[in-house]
């Protein structure tokens, strides 16, 4: 069934349009060794979405770290660049999904708690930087996910309401500033992930090329 009110396409970048998970466990687990501490993966999964200033203060305090956390952050983007570009690939489907997105009209914007340089790169590396029209990294805004404002400004990039936007996440935190930006969501399901977690999702998928039949 197709939605020609659709007119904008918002996607989250780490574990929805790109397969960066297992990049992003290395670099946190490599970042804590080198401070001679131990991070667990239950603790590594209440992290994601959340904007990498505030990863940065949780990091100080869950591990004593006599590092500022401005310090902390520079250190830990260092890691994610060293590891990021040469390991993260685009998630099944999102080739595919952006090209049609972009053969259609559709605005498409890769909202992130990112960083814009890693963002822009990941898109390059890939050729799909083509495809996005606007990116909306952790430098463009006060509050990050889960606060609505990300999606709020890709929506004004786009000049768009949500009503005509759909959104990619694959995270609650994520999920959550998108549904509160209005957009209808749905959200990228991993293995023992989020199906049925997240009050208010338009639905679930498991490629994002599932989301082609919904553009205008």
């Amino acid at each position: 069934m197709t939605s020609p009110d659709i007119r904008g396409l918002f996607l989250d970048l780490d574990g929805t349009l790109a397969d960066s998970m297992p990049v992003m466990r290395e670099t946190y687990f490599r970042f804590l060794a080198l401070r001679g501490a131990q991070g667990s993966q239950e603790e590594l999964d209440s992290l994601a979405g959340r904007p990498l200033s505030d990863i940065a203060v949780i990091i100080k305090n869950t591990y004593g770290l006599s590092e500022p956390p401005a310090e902390i952050l520079r250190d830990y983007l260092d890691t994610v660049e060293e590891i990021y570009a040469r390991e993260a690939k685009p998630m099944p489907g999102a080739p595919e999904l952006l090209a049609a997105a972009h053969g259609r009209g559709v605005f498409t914007a890769v909202v992130t708690s990112a960083t814009r340089e890693q963002a822009r790169g990941f898109l390059r590396n890939h050729g799909l930087d083509k495809y996005v029209k606007a990116l909306v990294g952790a430098e463009e805004v006060r509050r990050g996910k889960p606060d609505p404002e990300p999606y709020r400004l890709a929506l004004k990039l786009a000049g768009l309401e949500p009503a005509q936007g759909l959104a990619a996440e694959d995270s609650a935190i994520g999920a959550a500033s998108a549904l509160g930006a209005g957009l209808k969501t749905f959200i990228v399901r991993q293995e023992g992930g989020l199906e049925g977690l997240v009050p208010g999702a338009a639905g679930y998928i498991r490629r994002l090329d599932e989301l082609v039949t919904l553009l205008g």
